[in-house]
């Protein structure tokens, strides 16, 4: 019976979680059988369709896994990787500023920063650049933790995002949601979405930095 190999990025995406290398392997291993039995009997269009639902129903348990080997010590190293990785970012950030402060002077908008106070409501094109920076600052903050952390590196790009996301969150008083327009310039469904990139966002990071490292891997293979 031909062996056949399952997706490796998905392979290393689970890998990727941070479980115990035993309990990681165990998991892995069985899938890995278990596609390949699928793929000879079914084909591999079909046993690629069954390993991604198995790869989402396992992702929860890896990740469960790994939360009972946190240790003091994994706090500490992931504690000191988010905290370069947002300082990195954040530093990318104000070059970012002066980006957008260009081009609205290009636009010959007024160049002061959309929130500055007594402007009213920021425009639409205005708001969708601005969640576009946010995006990609996410992204790559995503992608700086998940390659300075190399036991949990998909863990720990979500754990940026999930911070980050819940200080925005936290930081946004409720009755300034109910001000008038001329008091907050961002509405509601941009702070709302500007919460739900940052997650987004820092995951789809650690994503990619995991997908890139399977295509050197396959590259050198």
């Amino acid at each position: 019976m031909i062996h056949h190999s399952p997706p490796r990025r998905i392979e290393l995406l689970l890998e990727s979680l941070g479980a115990a290398q035993g309990f990681r392997d165990e998991i892995v291993g069985d899938l890995a059988e278990e596609f390949s039995l699928r793929a000879e009997r079914h084909g591999r269009a079909a046993a690629r369709r069954w390993y991604y639902r198995e790869a989402l129903r396992v992702a929860p348990h890896l990740l469960a896994d790994w939360r009972r080997g946190f240790g003091r010590s994994d706090l500490k190293r992931l504690g000191s990787v988010i905290a370069l990785s947002y300082v990195c970012v954040m530093t990318l950030g104000m070059f970012s500023l002066l980006t957008v402060n260009s081009i609205l002077l290009a636009l010959h908008v007024t160049p002061d920063y959309p929130w500055s106070p007594g402007r009213g409501p920021i425009s639409g094109s205005v708001a969708a650049m601005l969640l576009s920076v946010v995006a990609a600052q996410a992204g790559i903050a995503g992608y700086v933790a998940s390659t300075l952390e190399r036991r949990a590196p998909l863990t720990a790009a979500m754990l940026l995002g999930l911070l980050w996301s819940g200080v925005a969150l936290a930081t946004r008083p409720i009755p300034l949601l109910f001000a008038p327009p001329e008091w907050h310039p961002f509405p509601l469904w941009y702070q709302l979405t500007g919460i739900v990139l940052l997650l987004a966002g820092a995951s789809i990071g650690g994503v990619v930095r995991v997908a890139t490292s399977a295509r050197r891997q396959e590259d050198f293979a």
